[in-house]
C-alpha cells in the first residue's frame, strides 16, 4: 500500500487517461524506480532550480503501458544527472510546525529534504487531507504564500494527484520554490488579495 513514504503504484488505479492492459511488472518497475527517485534524489536536479521529472516521466510510461524493461531503462537516462538532496536537519524540522520557522526557509531549495521529511510526517500524522487543508487552503498567511506557489512554479499536474505520495511531493515542492518572479508579475499587473469578488 502506498504511503506518504512508500510508492506503490496500482493496476486499480492508473491515471484519468491510460491504455488498457497494463501488466503488474510494469506496476511494480514503475513503483521501485520511483521510490528510488524519492529516496535519493532531490527534486531540483541544479542549483538552478530545473526540475527533476523522473516522478513525472515514468508514471506516463506506465500510464502508456511501456514494459519493465523500457521503464527501467528510462529512468537510468534520467537518473544520471539526478543529484542527492541536503542533509536533513532534525532540529529544524520539529520547529517547521512554528509559523515564523516554517515561513522563514520556505523558497530556500537547500530545505527541500528537510521540508520533504516534515509533510512526510505530516501526512503519516493527520492523513494527506487535513495536511493540505492546513498548509494550502486554510486562508492564513502561511496556507496563501504556498497555494501561490502553486502557479510560480507549474505545478498545477499536482492539483489531480491521485496518491499520497504525489501530494507530499507537491508540498515539498512548493516549499522549495521561490514565487518572487511570479509575485512581482502578479503586483506589476494590478492584482491584489481580495476578501470578496465584489
Amino acid at each position: 500500500m502506498a504511503t506518504a513514504s512508500k510508492v506503490q503504484l496500482s493496476l486499480d488505479y492508473c491515471g484519468q487517461f491510460h491504455v488498457p492492459n497494463i501488466s503488474q511488472d510494469s506496476a511494480d518497475a514503475a513503483s521501485e524506480v520511483l521510490q528510488e527517485n524519492h529516496d535519493n534524489y532531490h527534486i531540483f536536479f541544479n542549483q538552478s532550480g530545473f526540475h527533476n521529472h523522473i516522478a513525472h516521466h515514468i508514471p506516463t510510461l506506465f500510464a502508456l503501458g511501456a514494459s519493465p524493461h523500457a521503464i527501467q531503462k528510462h529512468y537510468a537516462n534520467n537518473k544520471a544527472y539526478q543529484r542527492p538532496p541536503q542533509p536533513v536537519d532534525r532540529d529544524l524540522i520539529q520547529n517547521f510546525h512554528h509559523h515564523a520557522t516554517f515561513s522563514k526557509y520556505l523558497g530556500q531549495e537547500r530545505y527541500y529534504h528537510d521540508y520533504l521529511i516534515f509533510f512526510q510526517n505530516e501526512i503519516d500524522r493527520k492523513g494527506h487531507e487535513e495536511v493540505l487543508n492546513e498548509y494550502m487552503l486554510k486562508g492564513d498567511e502561511r496556507a496563501d504564500d504556498i497555494l501561490v506557489r502553486m502557479y510560480a512554479g507549474g505545478p498545477l499536474f499536482y492539483r489531480i494527484a491521485s496518491s499520497n505520495l504525489l501530494k507530499l511531493r507537491l508540498l515539498r515542492f512548493l516549499a522549495s520554490h521561490n514565487p518572487s518572479w511570479f509575485r512581482h508579475r502578479i503586483q506589476s499587473a494590478g492584482y491584489h488579495r481580495r476578501s470578496s469578488c465584489a
